[in-house]
């Protein structure tokens, strides 16, 4: 939960393919990824209190980055049950 903001975009393709070579045919990857614009992150810029993340998600786009990586995007969408803090993404491994 919360890793994949601390990668670059060359490292997250390779992290996504490797989950991509290990699950399942049709499997299903669940992340949780630090939106971009969450209160956390806009009181950050007040006083910082993480250091920078390369991906922060709402930088970079995500159905690209997915897509690319061999997924099908089902659930992108952010949750009050963690104060609107991560972008909950469900993708399915595309079928070939």
């Amino acid at each position: 939960m919360g890793v994949h903001e601390h990668f670059t975009w060359e490292e997250n393709i390779e992290i996504l393919e490797e989950y991509r070579r290990v699950l399942k045919p049709n499997g299903v990857l669940l992340l949780f990824w630090p939106w971009k614009y969450c209160w956390v992150e806009i009181i950050s810029k007040i006083k910082p209190l993480f250091p920078k993340s390369p991906m922060m998600f709402g930088e970079f786009d995500e159905y690209e980055l997915f897509s690319m990586t061999g997924y099908e995007l089902v659930v992108n969408e952010l949750s009050p049950l963690d104060l609107f803090i991560h972008r909950c993404i469900v993708c399915r491994v595309k079928k070939k």
